[in-house]
């Protein structure tokens, strides 16, 4: 593929590019990469799925339980008992988004448990907001316990500043 010309069109581009073997290479490399990790990731969801179906929360997949509210609550505890497994990153971003207000002593707790390492990250911001509805700046002045914490530094910061790469 040479340079782009001026005045090249969208279409022309993606002709260009159709046309590519290079391009269509690295586009193969990416799709099957994608595919692996996705197909691993549907392995390493099956026991959180068969557990969350035996307490009648139907789902192919932990991420899908934003599509019955009903099922989430319910859904925590099965999360929680997965969360100290092998696969804590997938569970904590999952739980962090599920977790409610009778949840909120869970989420403290885990943020205070040093062997669940980074994983913690995903419940800076959900802490911050549940503690902030159960009583104003509740939650706020956990966050504020963490601006110096060596892996939660970062997110802490970034939730007190009204941002953050953790939503």
């Amino acid at each position: 593929m040479g340079k782009r010309q001026a005045g090249i069109t969208a279409g022309e581009l993606i002709a260009e590019l159709e046309a590519d073997p290079e391009h269509q290479a690295r586009r193969r490399e990416r799709e099957a990469a994608a595919d692996e990790e996705h197909a691993v990731l549907r392995e390493v969801e099956k026991p959180v799925v068969a557990d969350l179906a035996a307490i009648g929360v139907e789902v192919d997949s932990p991420w899908n339980l934003y599509r019955d509210p009903d099922a989430r609550a319910r859904a925590v505890p099965v999360l929680l008992d997965h969360l100290d497994r092998d696969y804590p990153d997938m569970l904590s971003h999952v739980l962090s988004h599920v977790a409610v207000r009778e949840h909120y002593d869970d989420l403290l707790s885990f943020l205070s448990d040093e062997s669940l390492g980074s994983t913690r990250i995903s419940f800076i911001r959900p802490v911050n907001r549940i503690g902030n509805r159960i009583e104003q700046g509740k939650g706020r002045q956990v966050i504020e316990g963490l601006v110096d914490h060596p892996q939660l530094s970062a997110e802490a910061r970034a939730v007190l500043a009204g941002r953050s790469r953790n939503s």
